[in-house]
């Protein structure tokens, strides 16, 4: 429910008969995103996770990093940048993040990917420069990201 890990892709086809037929065709990954579901443990004195690792898919070298709060049903419109990939984590609320594939070299030119990312769904992506990208704050809370 709040993280796909295989998308789908709805296409009608036209029988023989003139009626359509719906079909649903596999698609993956925006080329260049990446993701990785955080791993949790738990004790007495409460809760570890790590985030981004050395050597792990979703790890960049860090040129910047940022924490925004968003109140609920606040989106950031899309945007993307030239050279920057950005890694989203939200810790806390819930998020619907939207992908869309603007580079048009890429074999993934076009697609969109949607995921959500939260406290129930502790989700790292890495956004590769080139895909837009925003969200919409799904939770009553406030979200971080």
């Amino acid at each position: 429910m709040y993280c796909m890990t295989e998308l789908v892709e709805s296409k009608f086809e036209k029988k023989a008969d003139g009626s359509l037929i719906e079909k649903f065709v596999k698609k993956g990954f925006i080329e260049g995103v990446k993701t990785k579901t955080l791993k949790r443990w738990f004790d007495a004195t409460g809760e570890l996770a790590e985030i981004i690792t050395e050597g792990e898919e979703t790890f960049i070298t860090v040129k910047q990093s940022n924490h925004t709060v968003c109140s609920h049903g606040i989106i950031k419109a899309f945007h993307y940048h030239k050279k920057q990939i950005d890694v989203w984590y939200c810790p806390l609320g819930l998020i619907q993040v939207v992908l869309y594939d603007t580079r048009k070299e890429s074999k993934s030119f076009g697609q969109t990917n949607v995921f959500f990312l939260g406290e129930r769904n502790p989700l790292v992506i890495l956004i590769p420069a080139g895909v837009a990208h925003g969200y919409h704050v799904l939770s009553n809370e406030p979200a971080h990201l």
